[in-house]
């Protein structure tokens, strides 16, 4: 069973550290260059994919936006 490791930035506008635990070793997940962006909340938000070099699982994270954006 593989676990997510999330180590959230000081800053909200920052993006995480996000590593993958498995049984054999920690992997540094690899963040996707563009974020999906959702507006149908005001303030947008963006969903950022984060993979796993190793098994391909994707852990999703939405940075929250601001009420200027």
């Amino acid at each position: 069973m593989a676990d997510w490791i999330i180590d959230m930035a000081s800053h909200a506008r920052e993006f995480p550290r996000v590593q993958h635990r498995h049984p054999n070793g920690t992997m540094a997940a690899v963040r996707d260059r563009t974020p999906d962006v959702v507006r149908a909340h005001s303030p947008r938000r963006e969903r950022w994919s984060f993979m796993c070099p190793g098994c391909g699982d994707v852990y999703i994270w939405e940075r929250p936006g601001t009420p200027e954006d």
